[in-house]
């Protein structure tokens, strides 16, 4: 029902939101590239579901399997995405998780092909100091090329 309702709001709001960041709330890292929470656009607009970044890490979930990797492959593949899940769940404990979006000009234009909002992430810490989760997790050696 909420997706259904925000659907009918970006199409009737289009350029709701200017280049911002967003705080999301009730985070929960579902992936190193992927939380789930509720993102507040302000004007009584709020999303909640998954929210995706705009980088793209290893996979941490049994649901690639179906690429035919070998065993020995997916096991690789899959101790470097859990590790970069749990590096993004400990980013994210150091202070505010903020969503910039992808497009930066509207919410319809930030929403991806599968219903998901796409974005950058940014973690804002207490010390006001921001922090781009995407070049912190390419310096970790997280991100897929």
């Amino acid at each position: 029902m909420t997706r259904y309702l925000l659907t009918v709001a970006l199409l009737l709001l289009p350029s709701v939101c200017t280049a911002e960041l967003f705080k999301v709330d009730n985070v929960r890292v579902v992936d190193g590239d992927t939380v789930s929470g509720r993102v507040d656009f302000s004007r009584g607009l709020y999303y909640e579901g998954l929210i995706r970044a705009t980088y793209d890490t290893w996979e941490s979930s049994r649901a690639r399997r179906s690429l035919g990797l070998r065993s020995r492959q997916w096991e690789i593949e899959n101790a470097k995405g859990r590790k970069a899940t749990v590096d993004l769940a400990t980013l994210v404990t150091e202070g505010e998780l903020h969503l910039f979006l992808r497009d930066g000009t509207n919410l319809k234009e930030s929403m991806g092909v599968y219903g998901r909002f796409v974005g950058k992430y940014v973690v804002v810490t207490p010390e006001n100091k921001f922090i781009n989760v995407g070049d912190w997790m390419e310096e970790r050696g997280h991100l897929r090329k």
